[in-house]
């Protein structure tokens, strides 16, 4: 297909061995402001590549190319992050409330406030999610890990579901 009167906005290489190249072209025989993406064979014989070369030269297309690579990777990488935040996997910990951090001493006395109270449950929950813990029938070693009052406290008490 021989391209109508018009000119190229853009092009880049498409794909990894760079035999085809993705390009914008504008079509100026419409009423409309009509722009197509078109794929074009890298070979000097292709009348579109002719075309194509008359606007960008190999260089430019490289340029582009690069630039193209560089912005889908940051936009991937911003949604990464995003999902990442959204879904709690990562956190920025020069934004996070210091008092929020899990310190060593956590472990052995629990934080006060709501902190240690969350800490505390979701230690609890995830023991008794153990499939050592779960699947238990010592009901006294259970009640004994609902009453523990500390963060070690409660891995002793795994502690004895898994060893004893």
């Amino acid at each position: 297909m021989i391209l109508p009167p018009g000119e190229f906005t853009y092009a880049t290489f498409y794909g990894d061995d760079k035999t085809l190249i993705r390009a914008i072209f504008h079509d100026d025989n419409d009423d409309w402001d009509t722009y197509h993406e078109i794929i074009i064979p890298v070979d000097l014989e292709d009348k579109n590549y002719q075309k194509l070369l008359e606007t960008f030269d190999l260089d430019q297309i490289k340029k582009m190319s690069k630039e193209d690579r560089e912005v889908a990777r940051e936009n991937f990488l911003e949604v990464i992050k995003e999902v990442s935040e959204k879904y709690g996997l990562i956190y920025d910990p020069d934004n996070a409330d210091i008092n929020n951090r899990l310190k060593i001493q956590d472990i052995f006395e629990l934080p006060s406030g709501e902190f240690g109270e969350e800490l505390l449950f979701n230690i609890k929950l995830n023991i008794f999610e153990m499939e050592e813990v779960s699947h238990s029938d010592n009901d006294v070693l259970k009640k004994e890990l609902r009453d523990a009052t500390s963060p070690m406290q409660c891995f002793y008490i795994a502690g004895k579901f898994l060893y004893e």
